[in-house]
């Protein structure tokens, strides 16, 4: 360990710096044990819960990705506004 001196002229042994720990989980998001909306205020959880229920409807009405690839658009099959 280092020993430095002060101004005031008192020596003192500077300490070892601890190691940084920090718990991560390996997918890099923090689990919860408890659902947040629990903890909100009534208006906020309320707020909370439509949005989650938009969420989910929005996407039951996007088809996945491996059913939207098989429509081929083209231009000459492409509804025309006129």
């Amino acid at each position: 360990m280092a020993k430095m001196k002060a101004a005031s002229g008192t020596q003192f042994t500077a300490a070892e710096p601890e190691p940084f720990s920090a718990d991560v989980p390996v997918g890099g998001r923090p689990s919860f044990d408890i659902d947040v909306i629990e903890i909100l205020p009534p208006a906020a959880a309320e707020k909370l819960r439509a949005m989650r229920l938009r969420s989910v409807e929005a996407h039951a009405l996007v088809p996945p990705f491996s059913e939207a690839a098989r429509f081929e658009f083209r231009a000459d099959t492409w509804p025309s506004n006129g």
